[in-house]
C-alpha cells in the first residue's frame, strides 16, 4: 500500500526533501524529490508551545492548518522537541534553572503529547521524529553556549528525552522514528558524516531513516524516485541506488561548500591585498566584461 508521509514541524523534516536545502517556512513552497515524502516547514518550533495557542508563538496554529491541508488516510510525521532540548541545556548550564533535566523533559512531553493525543483524535496517523544529535563546534548558534560545551553532553540529554519519548509514545500506540543512537559514536561524539552543519542531517541520514520506516511500516510501500526508469527495478537495487544517489548528494553539497569557502577567502585575500576602494573598482571590471 502506498501511503505519503507529511513531515511536519521544524527545521529537521528538511532531510525528507531529498535535498540538502533548508526551505523556508510554509505556507512557502517547498522542493520534494522522493515521492513518499512531503515537507512543511513550521519555522523554529518548540514542542512545548503546541499545548495552546499563544500570541507569543505561532506554532500550534501553523501546525493545525497544515493538518487541515492532509489526508487522513496519509501518515502524518510530527518533527518538534530536538529545539527543546537545546533550550533545557541553556536553561540548565546558561541560565543556572534549580529545575532539574529530567522534570523540564517531562513538562515539555506532557504538553507535547497533550497536543498529539488532539491530533489522534482527529483522525490522522501519527509518528513521532525523535531529537538528533549536535556539533556544536559548527553550529550557527555556538555563541550561545558556554566555552566548555560538549556533544557528548548535549547528546546524553536528548538521549534521555528520546527514551522518555518512545516509553510515552509506546504507552499511547503511536511510533517513533529515531536514528540517535545511529548517529553517536560509543562515546557519544556524535557521528560528523551524516551532518550538513551542526544540526541539520545530510542526505546522507536517509537510506538509515528509510530502513527504519520500511521496519516500521512493513506493509507500506516506499516511492524512492520519481525516475520511471529507476522505477522499474527491483525493490533491492532501488535501495542500493538510493543509498548510493543520497552519499553523492551529501558529497557534492559538502564540495560546493568547500568552493564557496574558498572563493570567499580570495576575496578577504584580495582586498587585504589592494584595500576596499580598489577591490570594488576590479569585481565591477569584472562583471563589466562577464
Amino acid at each position: 500500500m502506498v501511503r505519503t508521509i507529511h513531515c511536519v514541524g521544524d527545521s529537521h523534516v528538511h532531510v525528507f526533501s531529498g535535498t540538502n536545502f533548508l526551505y523556508p517556512i510554509w505556507p512557502a513552497k517547498t522542493v520534494n524529490k522522493i515521492p513518499s515524502f512531503k515537507t512543511y516547514f513550521t519555522g523554529p518550533s518548540l514542542a512545548y508551545n503546541l499545548y495552546k495557542e499563544s500570541a507569543k508563538s505561532h506554532d500550534r496554529e501553523i501546525l493545525f492548518k497544515i493538518l487541515e491541508k492532509i489526508d487522513k488516510k496519509d501518515l502524518v510525521l510530527l518533527s518538534f522537541g530536538e529545539l527543546d532540548c537545546r533550550m533545557i541545556y541553556l536553561m540548565k548550564h546558561v541560565s543556572h534553572q534549580n529545575e532539574s533535566i529530567e522534570k523540564m523533559i517531562d513538562d515539555v512531553l506532557e504538553r507535547y503529547f497533550s497536543a498529539i493525543t488532539e491530533i489522534k483524535n482527529m483522525g490522522y496517523e501519527v509518528i513521532l521524529l525523535g531529537s538528533s544529535p549536535l556539533i556544536v563546534s559548527r553550529f550557527s548558534g555556538r555563541e550561545k553556549y558556554p566555552d566548555d560545551a560538549d556533544d557528548r553532553e548535549i547528546n546524553r540529554l536528548k538521549k534521555e528525552f528520546n527514551e522518555k519519548l518512545l516509553e510515552e509514545a509506546k504507552n499511547r500506540n503511536i511510533r517513533v522514528l529515531s536514528i540517535l543512537n545511529e548517529l553517536l559514536n560509543p562515546n557519544d561524539d556524535t557521528k560528523q558524516q551524516y551532518f550538513l552543519d551542526g544540526a541539520h542531517l545530510s542526505q546522507s541520514a536517509m537510506p538509515m531513516i528509510v530502513k527504519k520506516l520500511q521496519t516500521m511500516l512493513p506493509f507500506s510501500e516506499f516511492l524512492l524516485f520519481r525516475n520511471a526508469l529507476l522505477k522499474k527495478f527491483p525493490r533491492k537495487v532501488q535501495a542500493f541506488l538510493f543509498f548510493v544517489i543520497s552519499w553523492i548528494k551529501h558529497f557534492w553539497f559538502k564540495s560546493q561548500n568547500k568552493i564557496r569557502w574558498e572563493l570567499l577567502r580570495f576575496k578577504k585575500f584580495l582586498k587585504h591585498l589592494f584595500g576596499e576602494k580598489i577591490y570594488r573598482q576590479i569585481k565591477s571590471a569584472f562583471k563589466t566584461n562577464q
